[in-house]
């Protein structure tokens, strides 16, 4: 595509070493990794745009919020705090300016920054500066947003706009920097530490960059003993956690709880799991205050619906997003629940044949460490036995042994078998 703003008096100061002339109608694309990536590019960006009396929109996701955006800009700006009040530039969040009514519509946005347009020049700018992150888009989202940005190339070339549309490398695969890379006239990325135009070769090299990523983590991710799960968590108007959607999750994850993959991806919670949120409530805490502070978290859990105990490491990479790992631990909490109803037990003045015989198959079921300390334990509740439980023990090596043992075997270890080890 060329644009019909060609000549040398046309061209705009971009900021951004590696294309610092452009016409207006350039359209423009950045791959970046971390969020400081983005910030060196959007501060120079919209510093020259300032600088040539250019209306400037800025449209913020997660990774760089609203605020962050503009202290960025104040810390490097002078000026700043004056554009800002003569409303030269706009910083909104992409939740307002993509998602009005919870949906993406891309006829509506295009007209948007057409009428913001004729709004700049009405009151004296040359043009219209934006930039646009998409780090809040989801995959049922991509096909319609593509388009759009088919639609941005294919007509920007008319008008006085210069547009920078920003990935996050981390978020998509192979295909879909393919997508992205098309839709653009330019497309650049950080290669050790300097700003490197994507195209030809280069595109390529990144592309199977992207793969071998892919395919390192898949295996990694669908081969993982403990489950996996991807989610996005949804809040109310007050920032309170009300429900999560399963973007993601591995073959585990089906193993551990019994739930199929393609009943989950893309379902929210409160759905998959009907009654969850009566009877976990604190689940919709742990994870939203995660997903919310990026501070991670362990916790063990009893998910009342599946009938299973999981010990649960959850952390977010993105603000408002959280990645679950868990383990099934119902039989250790089997084992543990049996360790108190013993101790109970062996703590009255008397035992039952039945208290007798649940002490002795109890035993049975843990492994060696556990029924060694467990029998340690009763020590303390019958001191008087103490030193011949710890002979015994000794003597027999293992909790398994000792329990086999007859009483006449006992006695003729030489240990006197009162005590515990009457029964």
């Amino acid at each position: 595509m060329q644009s019909k703003f060609t000549d040398e008096s046309e061209s705009r100061h971009l900021g951004i070493d590696i294309l610092d002339a452009v016409p207006w109608g350039t359209h423009i694309c950045q791959f970046y990794d971390v969020k400081q990536d983005l910030i060196d590019v959007l501060v120079p960006y919209f510093q020259a745009g300032l600088e040539n009396n250019e209306y400037c929109i800025c449209i913020t996701s997660e990774i760089l919020t609203e605020k962050e955006a503009e202290e960025a800009l104040r810390e490097a700006i002078s000026d700043f705090p004056q554009y800002l009040a003569s409303r030269q530039i706009e910083i909104i969040p992409a939740t307002e300016w993509y998602l009005q009514g919870g949906t993406f519509d891309g006829n509506r946005v295009l007209n948007a920054w057409i009428d913001k347009l004729k709004e700049a020049t009405s009151r004296g700018y040359d043009g219209l500066r934006l930039s646009g992150d998409a780090s809040w888009l989801e995959s049922a989202d991509w096909n319609k947003f593509t388009d759009y940005e088919e639609e941005i190339d294919n007509t920007i070339d008319k008008y006085r706009m210069l547009a920078i549309c920003t990935y996050p490398l981390h978020k998509y695969g192979a295909s879909e920097i393919m997508d992205v890379e098309c839709n653009h006239q330019y497309s650049f990325t950080k290669r050790e530490g300097k700003l490197v135009l994507i195209g030809g070769t280069e595109c390529k090299r990144l592309e199977d960059e992207v793969e071998r990523i892919e395919e390192k983590y898949h295996i990694l991710f669908q081969n993982m003993l403990n489950g996996f799960a991807y989610c996005k968590m949804l809040y109310d108007e007050n920032d309170q956690p009300i429900d999560f959607i399963y973007l993601d999750v591995n073959d585990a994850f089906q193993r551990i709880t019994g739930i199929r993959k393609e009943d989950v991806i893309n379902k929210k919670v409160s759905e998959v799991i009907p009654g969850i949120k009566e009877a976990n409530p604190e689940i919709f805490s742990i994870y939203g205050k995660v997903a919310l502070t990026g501070k991670p978290t362990v916790f063990d859990i009893y998910l009342k619906p599946l009938k299973i105990a999981l010990t649960v490491s959850v952390y977010s990479h993105q603000k408002g997003y959280f990645i679950a790992v868990f383990e099934n631990i119902i039989k250790r909490k089997q084992v543990e629940n049996k360790e108190k109803k013993i101790l109970r037990i062996a703590s009255g003045k008397t035992i039952t044949p039945l208290q007798k015989k649940f002490i002795r198959e109890g035993l049975k079921d843990m492994d060696e460490s556990a029924g060694i300390r467990l029998i340690l334990n009763l020590c303390r509740y019958r001191p008087e036995c103490d030193k011949e439980i710890k002979k015994c023990v000794k003597q027999f090596k293992t909790v398994r042994v000792l329990l086999a043992a007859s009483d006449e075997e006992l006695q003729q270890s030489g240990i006197c078998p009162r005590g515990l080890f009457t029964i």
